[in-house]
C-alpha cells in the first residue's frame, strides 16, 4: 500500500509527470519584440507565465492544458511586413488566436496583427525568433527543412 500511495504521489505531481510527457500537447512560449517591450505587455507574459523574452534564450515550453488546440504565432506587423514583435504559446481552447488579449498591444505599436495556429506539439519552434519583411527573406534551401516535419507529415497552418 504504501509503494502504491508513493508512486501515485510521483505520478501527479508537476515533477514526476515529466517523464510521461510526450510532447505532442506541447508549445514553445516566447516573446520577441524589435526594441523594448512596454510594460504592460510584459506583465501579460507574466500572466501567460512566459519566461522566454528576449532572442537568445534557451527555447521555453509549455505542456498545453485541456483540449489541445494547437499552438499560435501571434505576430504584429509593421507597414512592410516586418514583425513589430511576435509571441508563441498555447492555442486557447477552441482554437482561435487570442486577439483580445494582444490585439492592444499591436495597436499601440501602430502594426498590424497577424495570426497562425499550427496543430502539432512544438510546431511553433521555427516561429519564435524575429523575421524580416516577407519581400526581403531568402527562399529556404529544401534540404534544409527536411526535419522540419515529423514522418513526412504536412503541417496545417491556418491564419487567423
Amino acid at each position: 500500500m504504501v509503494v502504491q500511495s508513493i508512486f501515485l504521489i510521483a505520478l501527479v505531481h508537476p515533477i514526476g509527470t515529466r517523464f510521461l510527457d510526450r510532447k505532442v500537447d506541447n508549445c514553445f512560449y516566447a516573446l520577441r519584440h524589435r526594441g523594448t517591450a512596454s510594460a504592460e505587455l510584459l506583465a501579460k507574459m507574466v500572466e501567460w507565465k512566459m519566461e522566454d523574452i528576449k532572442q537568445g534564450n534557451r527555447p521555453n515550453e509549455h505542456d498545453c492544458r485541456g483540449n489541445f488546440a494547437g499552438c499560435q504565432t501571434y505576430s504584429c506587423l509593421d507597414g512592410a511586413g516586418a514583425n513589430i514583435f511576435v509571441i508563441n504559446a498555447c492555442a486557447p481552447d477552441g482554437g482561435n488566436c487570442t486577439h483580445g488579449d494582444l490585439d492592444p498591444f499591436c495597436s499601440a505599436e501602430i502594426g498590424t496583427p497577424k495570426c497562425e495556429i499550427c496543430h502539432r506539439g512544438l510546431c511553433n519552434r521555427h516561429k519564435v525568433e524575429l523575421t524580416a519583411a516577407a519581400n526581403a527573406l531568402s527562399v529556404p534551401n529544401s534540404s534544409s527543412n527536411a526535419n522540419d516535419t515529423d514522418e513526412g507529415a504536412v503541417e496545417e497552418i491556418i491564419e487567423l
